[in-house]
């Protein structure tokens, strides 16, 4: 833990991490995390829900091709 931020109701922990285990299915070819297969949870307040990120929903900007922007691709 580096830090400690009180709140009204909560205390916020600040903390550093150290060490990580990841499934080999998550890397690439050079053995570094794929983002698109790393799916992160994210713990929001006030709602209580946990989201998984990195969904894959499109290209934001291709110079070469018919834009894709907006338009969810399947994977």
């Amino acid at each position: 833990m580096v830090d400690i931020y009180e709140t009204k109701g909560f205390d916020n922990f600040i903390c550093s991490v150290v060490k990580t285990y990841v499934i080999p299915d998550i890397l690439n070819y050079e053995g570094k995390l794929d983002d698109t297969r790393l799916k992160l949870v994210l713990f929001e307040f006030p709602t209580y829900l946990c989201l998984v990120t990195r969904e894959v929903i499109g290209k934001f900007l291709n110079l070469y091709k018919q834009s894709t922007m907006c338009v969810k691709q399947t994977m």
